[in-house]
């Protein structure tokens, strides 16, 4: 067994085809996690010179890996934590499925403590997964303290029945709502459906650049957050074309007449659909035309039979929830480094995080105990004779 550590992107490069080899043989269904669209992430959204990359090699070919980039929590403390941010999720832990053993994961840990003395931030991970509870664990075992905080939830749509079956389960009052929304979008014109996933490199330009400009017309302009307003649409057309390239881009249009009030931008690898974006232009808000789009992509991959899952990706919302089978928990587990000084950071992060949940709780005794007097003094208030 051998252990590649990469110090830097220019070294990771150089792994690529162990790391691709790795994902094909692994049981990782988000194809973000494959070099090209690391290697565009962390050239985009962090420092190249401060990536990270420990790789196990057994015979040749990569049978264990993670991803880290360096960078300040609280802008104070420093930690290597995997590439999982707002604008996408390319960390992930990559392991073999005939190497799944403890022995590996205390063999990465070996990998990782050899490379660098901070601490790990675990981004955004389903900690219920054996990968994940098996890592943590190989760190528990040397030693190293561990916290661990909610991030969000998430939600899921299985696809383990017909879609007659499914639509049945949804509630009776937002299925009525659906049909109201489609029948006042047939009242403008002609509503249309597509999905592409096949694309040369001015047509993906064109959808992408499109499907961009919808969400640009969408309340997520005015608050910074749309991708053209943010000044990522570079950065998602390359994203785009490395998952086209891959054969893993799928983009879906809801038209009227002709013209694009809604889209869905998404990945789809191992029967498992990730939906990164999906907005719709604010001028036809009233038809929920995001809504009527995600009626149209969930029951094109139960009629197609290509997507057994479809993962919203983002913090659950009242518009996601309506559609998702279940729901998984994403936290941030925080890991101790090696070093005196990473020790003590982590310290103080837990003391930082004590403060402020014993402020929180101070803040809302407060504010019960002046509610009470609010009420108390109303009650006791005496009544004004009638004059």
């Amino acid at each position: 067994m051998k252990t590649v550590i990469c110090n830097n992107l220019s070294d990771f490069c150089a792994a690529q085809d162990l790391w691709d080899g790795l994902w094909e043989d692994s049981l990782v269904c988000n194809p973000s996690a494959r070099s090209g669209s690391l290697i565009a992430a962390v050239e985009q959204l962090y420092d190249p010179n401060n990536f990270l990359a420990v790789i196990l090699v057994d015979n040749g070919r990569a049978v264990a890996a993670i991803p880290l980039v360096k960078l300040y929590v609280k802008k104070l403390i420093s930690v290597y934590a995997i590439p999982n941010n707002e604008w996408g999720r390319w960390g992930e832990l990559m392991i073999h499925p005939d190497y799944d053993r403890p022995e590996i994961y205390e063999a990465l840990v070996d990998g990782l403590e050899g490379a660098t003395s901070l601490g790990i931030r675990l981004n955004d991970i389903d900690k219920t997964l054996p990968q994940w509870s098996q890592f943590v664990s190989a760190m528990k075992d040397r030693h190293r303290e561990t916290s661990e905080s909610f991030a969000f939830h998430v939600g899921i749509i299985e696809h383990d029945y017909s879609w007659d079956s499914y639509f049945s389960r949804l509630s009776s009052g937002f299925k009525k709502k659906l049909r109201k929304y489609i029948r006042g979008l047939n009242g403008l014109g002609e509503v249309s459906f597509e999905q592409h996933s096949r694309f040369d490199d001015s047509s993906l330009e064109h959808l992408v650049g499109a499907a961009f400009a919808v969400e640009d017309r969408s309340w997520k302009s005015e608050q910074g957050s749309s991708i053209v307003a943010s000044g990522k649409s570079d950065f998602y057309l390359q994203q785009a074309r490395q998952l086209a390239r891959e054969g893993h881009l799928r983009i879906s249009f809801l038209r009227l007449n002709g013209e694009i009030i809604a889209f869905d931008f998404g990945s789809l690898a191992r029967e498992t659909y990730n939906s990164w974006k999906i907005s719709f232009d604010a001028a036809y808000a009233k038809f929920a035309p995001g809504q009527i789009l995600t009626q149209f992509v969930t029951q094109s991959f139960h009629e197609q039979r290509n997507c057994r899952v479809q993962d919203t990706v983002g913090p659950l919302t009242q518009a996601t929830e309506k559609w998702i089978t279940h729901q998984t928990s994403l936290f941030n587990v925080m890991i101790s480094g090696t070093s005196i000084t990473s020790i003590l950071g982590f310290k103080m992060l837990q003391v930082a995080k004590t403060v402020k949940r014993l402020n929180s709780r101070i803040r809302k005794n407060l504010a019960a105990i002046g509610g009470e007097f609010v009420v108390r003094a109303a009650v006791n208030r005496p009544v004004p004779a009638d004059i």
